[in-house]
């Protein structure tokens, strides 16, 4: 049961990690004045 947890928190630390970081990303992208259109609106 301890694997399962354990594979189940890195699950969703990568799958609500990504988007966060991915986010943080764009953000800084954008505010220096490039292009985001690669990213989805």
């Amino acid at each position: 049961m301890k694997t399962n947890k354990k594979a189940l928190s890195i699950f969703f630390s990568f799958t609500f990690g990504m988007p966060v970081i991915l986010g943080i990303f764009m953000g800084v992208v954008f505010f220096q004045g490039q292009d985001v259109s690669c990213f989805p609106q």
